[in-house]
C-alpha cells in the first residue's frame, strides 16, 4: 500500500511542521491589520484554498445578501457551527463577499479592541468614515445616533466576533463620564454594562434598516470569565436573533482536509478506494467492524481519508467537550501536528494508534486539557524506556496510545477490544496479536483501568498494578529472608535424616551423627564448608565427615522478586480487605500470587543448586549437576537434591556385592567406615549395606547375563535421543535396570570417542544404560549432532568397570573410533 502522503498532499504549513497557533487561529482583526502572517485570511484567493463551502455556509451567504439588497429576513444573526468551531472563519468568508455584493464590511474584534481606550461604537465610525468624531465619548450612543451612524447609501455588513473577550476586560474600565452618568441617574456604571447597553439598541435598530445586517458570533458560557454579562447578550440575542448553521457534524472532516491537504475531493476518493476496502474487510475478518456497519463505516471513511473514522469522532465527540478544544483551531493545530509526524513513516492511513504521544507537541497539545498528573501517567506506562507498553513492543505501545484516546473526558467508559484492534492492527501486527496484548497491558501497566470487563481507559488514579508494584517495593529485606528461610524449612523433603538451614559459625550446632546430613549455607562459604567438615565445635573434632552434604546459594534474583511479590499481595488483601476482592482487583492479585509461588518454586531449585561435598584430605568439592534435570519440579527441594547425588552416584540406594570386597567386618562397621571417610562411598543408609552384604551370600540369585556370562545389553527408546534440530551437546539419561554382576579383573577407566549415524545411535544409548548400572565414581556420555545423521560421541567411565564389558564397548567401536584406558578425565 501506499503512503498516505502520496495519496493526499500536505499543505506547506504541514509539511514544515509550522505550530503557530495564529496559523490554525483565524481573527478578524488579520482582515484589518493586512500582516504577512494573516495574509491566508485576508487574501481572498488564499483563503479560498483552505476554506470548503459547506451547504450551510452557502446558504447563510446568500440569505446575507437577500438581507443586504433586499431587506429580507432579520436584521441580527448569530452564527453557530454543531462542532464548535469554525464560526470566525466563516464570517471571513462573509467579509470577502462583501465586495461582490457592493456592500460596506465592519469588523469588531473583541480581542483586538482595548477596553480602556477603545469602544465598539468607536470602531464602527472609524471603519465606516475614516476617523472618529460623533462616536468619541466613553458612553454607549443613543439609539438615533447609531441610525445616524449606519444610514449609508451601501448596504453594511457588521461582523462581532469575540465580544465576551473584550466584556471580560472591561468590567473594570470607569470614566470620569461614568461617574457622570452615575450621578445624574444613569445608575453604577463601567466600560462592560455600557458595551452591553451599546449592544442591545443596536440589536433593536438594526430592524428598522433593512440594508444593515449584524452577525454575532457567542462563545461557550464556559469559556467566559464574566458570566452575568453574557447571560444579557445572551438573552438580548434571544429575543431578536435569527441563528445561522454554517457547517455539522458531516462537514468536519471535508473542512479538515480542506485545510491539511491540497488534494482536490473527488481525487482523493478515488485515489483511496483500494486500501479504504482493504482496511474494512481485514477489520470484518477481525471482528473489529460487524458486518451489518462494514457498509457505513465505508462510506464514512471515504469522507474522512487519510483519518480513520474513528479519529474524527473521538477528537470531535469526546476531546471536543472540553471547552478549551472544541475550537476547530484546536483539532486542526493536533491533527497538523500528527500528520508532519507521519511524513517519514510507509502508513497507509492514520489511526488513533498513529497518535504519538512521544512526540512533544502532540504530547503537550492533548495534555494541556488534562489533569496535571496525567503527564507522569503517559510516561510511566506509555512513552517511557521503561513503560509497560514498550515492554511489550510496537504491538503495546499502538494498543496504548488508542485507549489513552479512548480514555478522555473522564466520565467516558473507554474503549472495547474491537475499538482498540481496529486502531492498531497494521500490515505487521494482527487483530488476534492486539488481543493477547490487552490482558498482558492490564496486568503491567499502572493506570490501565478495566471497566464493566470490556472497557479499557487511563485514569489518574493508580491501579492494582501500580498498588502491587509500590507494595513490591515497600518489603523488608527481614520480611523477604524471613520468608525465604520458612520455604525452605516447608521444602526439606524426606531423605536425609536432617536439613539445616543458614547455620552460624557460634549459634548452630551441627551434631556428629552416621547419618546423612543436609546443610543449605545462607551465604557461597566454602571455609565454612570445610570448618564443619572437620569439627563439631572448636574442642570437638568431626567423626563422620562423609555424612554431610552442603548446598551453597547462586544468584537470587528471580526468587527474590517472587517472594517479594507474594509478600505484598498478600499485605494489599489484608489491606483492601472487600475492595480486593472485586473482579477486576482479584483476578489481578490471583495471577499474580500464582505467578509469584511459581516463581519460587523454580527460584528455590536455581538458587539451591550448587552441591559441595566433602573430599579426600579433609577438603570439599563441588558436585557437577548441572546436566541434571529433577523429574519432578514440584518435589521438595530437599528431594531433589537428594535425587541429584544419587543420579551421580554420590548417595548409593543400593550396592553391587562386589563393592564390599576389600571390606572387613559386619555390616555397620562397613557403613560407620563409609560415613567417617572423606570421599568414600555414601550409602543412603545402614539398610544400603545389609542387604549388599545379603545378596553376596546367595550364590545361586539370578543374573542379568547372557549365555555366555557377557553382561545383557538392552535396548533403549530411541525418542531419548537428540533431536536433528540443533547442534548443543546433551547428555543421554535412562532409568538403570537391575543390578548388573562385575566381572573381574576390573578396569579403572575409559576413555573412547567415535562417529556414528542415527541408526548406530541405539547402540551407544543401549551400551551406557547398561554401564550406569556398576556403581562407578564417575561416569559420562555426551553425544554432539555434526550434521543431520552424524553424532559424535564420547564415553568417560572411571571406577571398578568389568574388563569384558570394557572389551565390548572397545569391539562396538567404529574404523575412526578411538579407545584407551584412562581415568584422568
Amino acid at each position: 500500500m501506499s503512503a498516505f502522503y502520496n495519496l493526499v498532499e500536505p499543505r506547506a504549513d504541514v509539511k514544515d511542521g509550522v505550530l503557530d497557533k495564529s496559523v490554525y487561529a483565524a481573527n478578524l482583526s488579520d482582515l484589518l491589520q493586512r500582516s504577512e502572517a494573516g495574509k491566508r485570511y485576508w487574501d481572498r484567493r488564499e483563503f479560498q484554498k483552505l476554506t470548503y463551502e459547506t451547504d450551510g455556509l452557502h446558504q447563510a451567504l446568500e440569505d446575507i445578501r437577500l438581507r443586504l439588497h433586499d431587506g429580507r429576513g432579520n436584521g441580527f444573526r448569530q452564527i453557530e457551527t454543531s462542532f464548535g468551531g469554525g464560526k470566525t472563519h466563516s464570517m471571513i468568508a462573509m467579509y470577502h463577499m462583501c465586495k461582490e455584493w457592493d456592500a460596506i464590511p465592519v469588523v469588531i474584534d473583541g480581542t483586538n479592541l482595548d477596553p480602556a481606550t477603545e469602544t465598539v461604537w468607536g470602531e464602527m465610525q472609524k471603519q465606516l468614515d475614516g476617523s472618529i468624531t460623533d462616536m468619541d465619548r466613553k458612553i454607549a450612543p443613543g439609539g438615533a445616533a447609531i441610525i445616524n451612524m449606519l444610514e449609508r447609501e451601501k448596504p453594511v455588513l457588521i461582523l462581532i466576533d469575540e465580544i465576551a473577550h473584550y466584556l471580560d476586560g472591561s468590567k473594570g474600565v470607569g470614566t470620569i463620564e461614568h461617574k457622570i452618568a452615575s450621578e445624574v441617574g444613569v445608575g453604577e456604571s463601567n466600560m462592560a454594562t455600557q458595551t452591553v447597553n451599546f449592544l442591545q439598541k443596536l440589536f433593536n435598530k438594526v430592524g428598522q434598516m433593512p440594508n444593515v445586517c449584524v452577525i454575532i458570533s457567542l462563545p461557550d458560557k464556559d469559556q467566559v470569565l464574566e458570566k452575568s454579562y453574557y447571560d444579557q447578550i445572551q438573552m438580548l440575542a434571544g429575543r431578536q436573533r435569527q441563528l445561522i448553521t454554517v457547517a455539522t457534524d458531516a462537514d468536519i472532516p471535508h473542512i479538515i482536509r480542506r485545510r491539511l491537504f491540497k488534494t482536490d475531493e473527488a481525487v482523493v476518493v478515488d485515489r483511496s478506494a483500494s486500501i479504504i476496502k482493504s482496511y474494512v474487510d481485514t477489520c470484518k475478518a477481525g471482528s473489529s467492524i460487524s458486518i451489518d456497519d462494514a457498509n457505513a463505516y465505508h462510506e464514512r471513511f471515504k469522507d474522512t481519508f487519510p483519518f480513520t473514522p474513528d479519529v474524527i469522532d473521538v477528537l470531535y465527540g469526546r476531546w471536543g467537550s472540553y471547552p478549551d478544544f472544541q475550537r476547530t483551531r484546536g483539532a486542526l493545530r493536533l491533527l497538523s501536528s500528527i500528520v508532519h509526524s507521519l511524513l517519514d513513516t510507509d502508513r497507509p492511513y492514520i489511526t488513533l494508534s498513529d497518535i504519538n504521544l512521544s512526540v512533544d507537541s502532540i504530547r503537550a497539545e492533548l495534555l494541556r486539557y488534562l489533569t496535571e498528573n496525567m503527564e507522569s501517567v503517559v510516561s510511566a506506562d506509555i512513552t517511557s524506556k521503561q513503560s509497560g507498553a514498550l515492554k511489550q513492543g510496537e504491538v503495546g505501545v499502538r494498543a496504548a496510545r488508542a485507549i489513552f484516546m479512548y480514555s478522555f473526558p473522564s466520565y467516558e467508559k473507554g474503549a472495547t477490544q474491537a475499538d482498540i484492534k481496529r486502531a492498531a492492527f497494521t500490515s505487521t501486527i494482527s487483530h488476534s496479536e492486539v488481543g493477547d496484548v490487552l490482558s498482558t497491558l492490564q496486568r503491567s501497566l499502572f493506570f490501565l483501568e478495566l471497566a464493566d470487563d470490556d472497557m479499557f481507559r487511563f485514569t489518574p488514579t493508580e491501579n492494582i498494578n501500580k498498588i502491587i508494584d509500590l507494595a513490591t517495593r515497600n518489603v523488608s529485606d527481614r520480611d523477604a529472608r524471613k520468608l525465604e528461610y520458612d520455604l525452605i524449612s516447608e521444602s526439606v523433603g524426606s531423605h536425609f535424616y536432617k536439613v539445616h538451614i543458614w547455620p552460624d559459625d557460634d549459634r548452630q550446632r551441627i551434631d556428629d551423627l552416621d547419618r546423612l546430613q543436609l546443610i543449605v549455607l545462607k551465604n557461597r562459604d566454602e571455609r565454612f564448608c570445610k570448618k564443619l567438615v572437620t569439627e563439631v565445635s572448636p574442642r570437638h573434632g568431626r567423626v563422620n565427615q562423609n555424612a554431610l552434604v552442603f548446598v551453597m546459594p547462586t544468584t537470587d534474583g528471580a526468587l527474590s522478586d517472587s517472594i517479594r511479590k507474594r509478600l505484598a499481595v498478600e499485605s494489599i488483601r489484608r489491606r483492601m480487605g472487600a475492595e480486593s476482592k472485586k473482579p477486576a482487583n482479584r483476578r489481578v492479585l490471583d495471577d499474580t500470587y500464582k505467578s509469584a509461588k511459581g516463581g519460587i518454586e523454580r527460584g528455590l531449585r536455581e538458587r539451591y543448586a550448587d552441591i559441595w561435598l566433602p573430599d579426600k584430605g579433609e577438603t570439599v568439592k563441588q558436585c557437577r549437576t548441572e546436566n541434571v534435570q529433577p523429574s519432578d519440579d514440584v518435589k521438595p527441594l530437599g528431594d531433589i537434591i537428594w535425587g541429584k547425588l544419587v543420579y551421580q552416584y554420590q548417595i548409593a540406594e543400593k550396592l553391587d556385592s562386589s563393592v564390599l570386597d576389600g571390606y572387613n567386618g559386619d555390616a555397620k562397621e562397613i557403613f560407620q567406615r563409609m560415613m567417617r571417610t572423606c570421599g568414600e562411598r555414601r550409602p543412603a543408609s545402614l539398610e544400603v549395606i545389609v542387604a549388599a552384604m545379603a545378596k553376596k551370600v546367595k550364590p545361586d540369585a539370578p543374573t542379568d547375563t547372557e549365555s555366555d556370562g557377557a553382561p545383557r545389553i538392552p535396548t533403549i527408546d530411541v525418542s531419548a535421543l537428540p533431536s536433528t534440530g540443533g547442534t548443543k551437546p546433551s547428555v543421554v539419561v535412562t532409568t538403570p535396570p537391575e543390578d548388573v554382576p562385575i566381572e573381574e579383573p576390573p578396569v579403572a577407566g575409559i576413555h573412547c570417542t567415535d562417529t556414528t549415524d542415527r541408526d548406530e545411535m541405539i547402540k551407544w544409548g543401549s551400551i551406557f544404560a547398561t554401564v550406569r548400572e556398576y556403581h562407578t565414581t564417575d561416569m559420562r556420555l555426551v553425544v554432539e549432532q555434526k550434521t543431520e545423521n552424524t553424532f559424535a560421541v564420547t564415553l568417560d567411565m572411571t571406577g571398578e568397570i568389568p574388563r569384558k564389558t570394557a572389551d565390548s564397548i572397545k569391539g562396538s567401536l567404529s574404523g575412526v573410533g578411538k579407545y584407551e584406558e584412562d581415568e584422568s578425565w
